[in-house]
C-alpha cells in the first residue's frame, strides 16, 4: 500500500500495516527531519542576479519552502522577490541583502522587509502578512502592559517627528536621564544646585557670575576699561578697542594699562608700509610680496619687479621693472634700471644704470658703473669709475681708476689702481701695476716670486706653425752684452696714493675736488716723468743684458729676437723687457755651431 502525505508541509501518514521493516526510515527522513525543518531549518540564497522562487520539491523530502528561517543575501541594488507556496506556512525573515525584498506568494502583493530587517511573516488564506501586535489606545499614546495587554494613554504620547515625550508627570532620582532641556520647563525658577541660575529676569548685556555666598550666581554687567567700550544688546555683549594718536599710528601697551600711539610708528594699510622713526618697512612700491624694502625712498619706484631686496635709503629707488636685484646700503643700486645686479655698501653700484649682473661689495664701490656688466667688486673704492664690464676686483681701491678697461682682475691692496683702459690683465698683491694691456704682474718692485717647480712655457707642435731652423745663433749671442747691474726701478720714484678719503656723501663739490686730486696723482705715475737720484737703488749685484743694447743688436743684425718686449708698441708704457726663457733655443744653437767648428778643427 503506497504511503500517503500531509497536504501543507508534506509529512508521511503511514497506515497500519503498511512500512513492514521500514518503519523507522520514513519516521526518520519523512516525519521528524521534516519537522525539524519546519521548526528550525535555514534557507540561505544571493538575490544580487534576481528573485528566489522556495523550491518545492515532492512531499516527504526536504525542501526550502518548508524550512523555518528564510535569508536573502547578496548586493542587488534593487528590490528582489522572494516567492513562497501561497499555502498556510509561517515565516521568519532576515534580510541580509543590500536591498529590500518582498516575501509574497506567486500571484499575491506580499509584504515587504528592508535591507537588515528581521520579520515575522505569515499566511493569511488570501496572501503573506506581517505578523504585528495590536497596540492599544489611539495614535502617538506610548504602549505599557496593562493586565498583560497593550495599552495607551493620552498621559503619556511620543511624537516621532518632533521627538517630543509629553507627560503630565515624573518621579524617581533620575539619576540615568540625560540631555534634558531645562528650556521647557514652562513656569518657575530652576534653583542652582538643581543645575538651573536661580533667575526669571534679565536685563542686556547681564552676565552671570559664581558668588561664594550661598553658592548662588549673581547677574552683573561687564564694565568699560582704559581703550576699551562695552555695547550692550538684546542678547549680546560687544567689546571694542579704541585707539589712541591718530590715524595710521601702531598700538602699543602704554603703561600697562591703555593703548598708546605714537608719530614714530605706523601701518599704511594701502602701501603695506610699517614706519619705524620714519624708516619705512614694507614692499615698496607696487606692493609686491616678493620684494623687501626697508628705507626711505628704497624701492620706491617699482612697478612690476619682483624678488628684490632693497635695504638702505635710496637704495634702488629707480628700478621700475627690474628684478632679482639685492642693494644694502645707502644708495646702493640707486640708479639702477636693469635685474640681476647686487650691491652691499654705502653708495655701492650707485652709477648702474642699464648695467645687469654686477656685484659691489664695499663702500664707494661701482659708482660710475652705468651700462657696465659682469662686474664683480669686493672692497671699498674698487672699480670706481669703471663703465665697462667683465672685471674682478679685490681689494681697496683695486681698479679703482678703470674706466673703459675690461676683462681685467686685481687683488690685492691698491692693486692696479691707477690703470685707466687696459684689456685683460692681471695684478696679484699689494700695489701691483702694469704697464699696458694683456699683462699679469705677480706683485710690485720689491716682490721675489717664488714656485716649487718649473713654469712650464707651452710647446706643444700643434700649437705652432711656419716652425723653422732658428736664425739666431753664434753670431747674435756673441754680439750681447752680459752685464751684472742693480735694480734701480723708475716705478719705486712713483709718487704713493693721495692719503685722502672717498667723500661718499659730500657735496658735488667735494667729489669733484677728491676727483680732481685724484687725477692729477695718476697723471705723476706716468714713468717717462721719472727723475731717479739714485735714492731707491738696490744694494745687491743682478746679471742679464740690457734690453736697449739688445735691440741695437738685433737692428744691427736685422733680426727679431722674440724675447724683446716694446710695450709701447701696442699702446703701453715706455718700458722694454726681456724674456730670458727664448735665449735658450739662440743658445742652443750657438753651442752646435760652436761645436760643428770644434769637430771641423778636430779633423783637421
Amino acid at each position: 500500500m503506497p504511503t500517503n502525505y500531509t497536504s501543507l508541509l508534506g509529512f508521511a501518514l503511514p497506515t497500519t500495516g503498511e512500512l513492514t521493516n521500514t518503519w523507522g526510515t520514513v519516521v526518520n527522513n519523512s516525519i521528524t527531519e521534516l519537522v525539524e525543518d519546519s521548526i528550525a531549518a535555514t534557507a540561505t540564497a544571493s538575490v544580487t542576479a534576481g528573485d528566489w522562487t522556495l523550491s518545492t520539491t515532492g512531499a516527504g523530502v526536504t525542501n526550502e519552502a518548508r524550512c523555518a528561517i528564510i535569508i536573502p543575501t547578496g548586493t542587488p541594488g534593487v528590490s528582489r522577490n522572494v516567492i513562497a507556496p501561497s499555502q498556510s506556512k509561517a515565516y521568519v525573515i532576515i534580510n541580509q541583502s543590500n536591498a529590500a525584498i518582498v516575501f509574497k506568494g506567486a500571484a499575491t502583493t506580499g509584504v515587504t522587509v528592508a535591507s537588515g530587517d528581521k520579520a515575522l511573516v505569515a499566511w493569511s488564506g488570501t496572501d503573506f502578512v506581517r505578523i504585528d501586535t495590536t497596540v492599544g489606545g489611539s495614535t502617538t499614546q506610548v504602549q505599557y502592559n496593562d493586565a498583560n495587554t497593550f495599552a495607551g494613554s493620552a498621559n503619556f504620547t511620543f511624537n516621532s517627528g518632533t521627538g517630543a515625550v509629553t507627560a503630565t508627570s515624573f518621579s524617581g532620582s533620575g539619576a540615568s536621564l540625560t540631555n534634558l532641556n531645562a528650556n521647557n520647563v514652562a513656569t518657575g525658577t530652576l534653583a542652582v544646585d538643581r543645575g538651573g541660575t536661580g533667575q526669571v529676569t534679565y536685563t542686556n548685556g547681564q552676565l552671570l557670575i559664581g558668588n561664594t555666598t550661598g553658592n548662588t550666581l549673581t547677574k552683573a554687567t561687564l564694565t568699560a576699561g582704559a581703550n576699551v567700550t562695552v555695547t550692550n544688546g538684546t542678547g549680546s555683549i560687544t567689546l571694542a578697542a579704541v585707539a589712541s594718536g591718530s590715524d595710521t599710528q601702531v598700538q602699543f601697551n602704554d603703561g600697562g594699562t591703555a593703548f598708546g600711539g605714537d608719530s614714530g610708528l605706523t601701518y599704511n594699510k594701502t602701501t603695506n608700509t610699517l614706519t619705524v622713526d620714519g624708516i619705512p618697512i614694507g614692499t615698496g612700491a607696487g606692493n609686491i610680496s616678493s620684494n623687501i624694502a626697508i628705507g626711505s625712498s628704497a624701492l620706491d619706484s617699482n612697478t612690476t619687479g619682483i624678488e628684490n631686496v632693497a635695504i638702505g635709503r635710496n637704495s634702488l629707488t629707480a628700478s621700475t621693472t627690474t628684478s632679482y636685484c639685492t642693494a644694502v646700503g645707502f644708495d646702493a643700486l640707486k640708479s639702477t634700471t636693469a635685474s640681476f645686479n647686487t650691491a652691499f655698501g654705502n653708495a655701492a653700484g650707485f652709477g648702474i644704470t642699464t648695467g645687469q649682473s654686477n656685484t659691489f661689495v664695499g663702500a664707494a664701490n661701482g659708482v660710475a658703473s652705468g651700462v657696465a656688466n659682469y662686474n664683480t667688486g669686493v672692497g671699498a673704492g674698487c672699480l670706481f669709475n669703471v663703465t665697462n664690464g667683465a672685471n674682478t676686483a679685490l681689494g681697496f681701491y683695486t681698479l679703482n681708476a678703470a674706466v673703459n678697461a675690461t676683462y681685467n682682475t686685481a687683488v690685492g691692496y691698491d692693486a692696479l689702481s691707477d690703470r685707466t683702459s687696459d684689456t685683460n690683465t692681471s695684478g696679484f698683491g699689494n700695489g701691483t701695476r702694469v704697464t699696458g694691456s694683456n699683462q699679469v704682474q705677480l706683485g710690485d718692485s720689491a716682490t721675489t716670486t717664488y714656485t716649487y717647480g718649473a713654469v712650464q712655457n707651452r710647446s706643444d707642435a700643434r700649437d705652432k706653425t711656419d716652425v723653422r731652423d732658428t736664425q739666431l745663433g753664434l753670431n747674435f749671442i756673441a754680439a750681447l752684452r752680459p752685464v751684472d747691474y742693480k735694480w734701480d726701478y723708475r716705478d719705486d720714484y712713483l709718487p704713493p696714493r693721495p692719503d685722502i678719503q672717498l667723500p661718499i656723501n659730500g657735496t658735488p663739490e667735494e667729489k669733484a675736488e677728491y676727483e680732481a686730486q685724484m687725477e692729477a696723482w695718476r697723471k705723476t705715475r706716468d714713468l717717462a716723468l721719472v727723475n731717479k737720484d739714485g735714492s731707491k737703488k738696490r744694494s745687491r749685484y743682478h746679471h742679464g743684458l740690457i734690453a736697449q743694447e739688445v735691440k741695437a743688436v738685433m737692428q744691427a743684425q736685422g733680426v727679431d729676437f722674440g724675447g724683446f718686449q716694446d710695450h709701447t708698441v701696442k699702446g703701453g708704457e715706455d718700458v722694454l723687457s726681456i724674456g730670458y726663457a727664448e735665449l735658450i733655443g739662440p743658445l742652443i744653437k750657438a753651442i752646435q755651431e760652436l761645436k760643428a767648428e770644434i769637430d771641423a778643427l778636430k779633423g783637421a
